[in-house]
């Protein structure tokens, strides 16, 4: 299989100008409108990386959103997002500056929304290993946005050995050991045909000049492993502010509702 190398972009657009906290606060509506554009030609989609671990209740800051569309859907995507740009609804930004570890942000296509500080990326479903044409792997937030369900998050993590977003998803959710065992597919290895795409990707990206930290790891691990020793030390994870008698782990209190059911403007 051959992978296609990733484009560089650049940009004419003006720089972004200065706005209130106001405007971006009365700007709540905007946030459906991505994925409705995209759905109305009949691109499923989903908001993947940091935005689905705040979604959950996990205590992350977000610069950009991303969101995911099935893999061989991509460059349709990046072309109706462009339609918007024609009117003024979204602008071509440069893509996200820096490189972070076992990451390929920086080399997929990148917008952001007009006189609103909302920047996005687009990202094929593989890459966070979710099927997002699969309704049973998808939700809605009380805003309307799309997101995996849970089982499909902590999955993806389990499969993709995200062990920092397995632990931020375990937190936030506060799941058991049993839900584990009923939700997800616990039984062999993590996706190693998956690291090998990945593998691939990264050193196609930096073939083509795009610096690239690190790799996918290839190793063998067990999933049930994995599952047993993130899960089973959720209480280590708490800090000195969080005494166990009023938190269940560092981002839940006791009794607290389900954060991802919650009217919340950052989801």
């Amino acid at each position: 299989m051959t992978f296609a190398a990733p484009r560089r972009w650049t940009t004419t657009s003006p720089s972004s100008p200065t706005i209130s906290w106001r405007l971006v606060a009365d700007t709540a509506p905007w946030r459906p409108w991505l994925s409705r554009d995209l759905e109305r030609v009949g691109i499923t989609n989903c908001f993947c990386g940091v935005s689905a671990l705040i979604y959950y209740g996990a205590g992350r800051i977000r610069d950009d959103w991303w969101i995911a569309v099935p893999a061989d859907l991509l460059d349709r995507a990046e072309a109706q997002i462009h339609t918007r740009v024609d009117d003024g609804t979204y602008m071509r930004v440069l893509p996200w500056p820096y490189a972070q570890p076992e990451c390929l942000a920086h080399t997929f296509p990148r917008f952001k929304s007009v006189g609103i500080n909302f920047y996005f990326t687009l990202f094929p479903d593989k890459y966070f290993h979710i099927d997002c044409r699969k309704p049973t792997n998808l939700q809605r937030s009380p805003n309307g946005l799309p997101y995996p369900t849970l089982a499909a998050f902590l999955q993806s993590c389990l499969e993709t050995y995200d062990r920092v977003a397995l632990a931020d998803a375990i937190d936030a959710s506060d799941v058991s050991d049993e839900w584990g065992q009923m939700y997800l597919d616990l039984d062999g290895t993590i996706d190693l045909a998956w690291a090998r795409w990945k593998n691939e990707r990264m050193a196609a990206a930096e073939a083509h000049g795009f610096p690239v930290l690190g790799r996918a790891t290839t190793v063998r691990f067990e999933k049930r492993a994995l599952w047993d020793l993130m899960v089973t030390n959720k209480g280590t994870r708490r800090g000195w502010t969080q005494p166990p008698e009023l938190f269940a782990t560092r981002f839940r209190l006791h009794n607290s509702p389900n954060p991802s059911k919650k009217l919340r403007m950052a989801c």
